[in-house]
């Protein structure tokens, strides 16, 4: 941190970590950075009116996510933007330091840059946060390609450009207002966002460490669940539910994929090794993902009919029924028993985990609504249930 900054803006990357540093901030969106500022974490609205204090608690609050955040710019007004700037440099203007997150807006600094957000304050600080790109790469076809049905060589090839980090930090260092940018490595995210600040972390559970191969297998056969790409409440819903843990996602990227992946991005990385801090730079340089496909060669493309398994269903039930505080052992000979003459069927035992699933929904919602008792929410859920 620099006196010179007057708004700290996190873009992401996507993919990053950003809904761990966008829990944090909703969860005490006002605090002091180690010099004593005044720090305020705010939320554009596409309105372009900014949401701040109690109220983005009170959103976080009925998010699946458990945090808030800058609506995506494809969401936005024409024109509110410019309302929003305004509003950031009246609170930066009062000594206060405004915080934005966005990580949609990782890719988007023309649009921003077209708007004259940044430019209205001055002095923004950038913050971008990067993983190495095949791992992002299978990450993110989970999240995006499986649900358009796109094949992970075209998912690949569409998504080379937008992993050149590097690039991406030159083009928002042009947008005008933007002060500086800080480029880092995508661990401990959380704690990083507030170590520039020189500002502790609170403590609060880990967010969006995804869910079992068996559930992401599920989804894609129940699509009423998840219906597009975008429709991920669901899945962060049965994520807080379940016991707090990293769960693997399935390996769709085979070793003609990281050479090339690899390979196309080299120069790119070179560049992005050159904007990293000395620290970040050392562990760059140490860590074969960026650089070797050697360091994938345990990987081998998945089986996902392995999640389909009658193991898979019955631990899978077991979880859910867990979290529920029902009896694990019932959940798993319910799905061992699922199909006709007592057999397991996979149709069968969807259904029943569907049924766990939706009581999930139902939970959340009623808790989502308690915390907004006067919202259309809370009367519309009164209704239905």
């Amino acid at each position: 941190m620099t006196g010179t900054d007057r708004v700290i803006v996190h873009v992401g990357a996507p993919k990053c970590g950003s809904s761990s540093i966008q829990k944090a901030l909703s969860h005490r969106p006002d605090f002091a950075d180690g010099n004593g500022r005044a720090c305020r974490y705010v939320c554009v609205q596409p309105s372009g009116q900014l949401l701040t204090g109690a109220g983005v608690t009170a959103r976080a609050g009925i998010s699946a996510s458990g945090a808030a955040k800058s609506a995506s710019l494809s969401k936005i007004e024409p024109g509110a933007l410019g309302r929003a700037g305004a509003g950031l440099a009246r609170i930066a203007d009062a000594g206060t330091l405004p915080i934005l997150s966005s990580e949609g807006w990782a890719r988007q600094h023309g649009q921003i840059a077209a708007s004259g957000l940044l430019d209205k304050i001055g002095g923004a600080h950038v913050v971008l946060f990067v993983r190495p790109p095949v791992d992002w790469l299978n990450s993110a076809w989970w999240q995006w390609g499986v649900w358009t049905g796109m094949p992970q060589d075209k998912f690949v090839r569409r998504n080379l450009k937008t992993l050149d980090w590097a690039a991406t930090a030159r083009a928002w260092q042009a947008v005008p207002g933007v002060n500086r940018v800080t480029v880092a490595l995508a661990d401990d995210v959380t704690a990083r966002f507030f170590a520039l600040l020189d500002a502790p972390a609170p403590d609060i559970a880990r967010s969006n460490t995804g869910t079992p191969a068996a559930f992401l297998m599920f989804l894609t056969r129940n699509r009423v669940f998840r219906k597009d790409l975008h429709d991920s409440r669901t899945e962060f819903v049965v994520a807080a539910a379940l016991p707090a843990r990293r769960w693997p996602t399935p390996w769709m990227l085979g070793p003609d994929h990281v050479r090339k992946v690899l390979r196309k991005l080299a120069p790119a990385h070179a560049a992005l090794a050159g904007m990293l801090s000395p620290a970040d730079r050392a562990a760059f340089d140490a860590d074969p993902r960026w650089h070797t496909p050697a360091a994938y060669g345990h990987r081998q493309v998945d089986d996902l009919g392995q999640y389909e398994t009658v193991e898979a269903l019955s631990d899978l039930a077991a979880l859910l029924a867990e979290a529920q505080g029902d009896d694990p052992a019932r959940a798993r000979r319910e799905i061992a028993t699922a199909g006709p003459g007592g057999t397991f069927r996979l149709a069968d035992a969807d259904a029943i985990i569907a049924g766990r699933v939706g009581k999930m929904q139902r939970a959340y919602m009623r808790g989502a609504a308690k915390s907004a008792p006067d919202s259309l929410l809370w009367r519309l859920i009164r209704w239905v249930t």
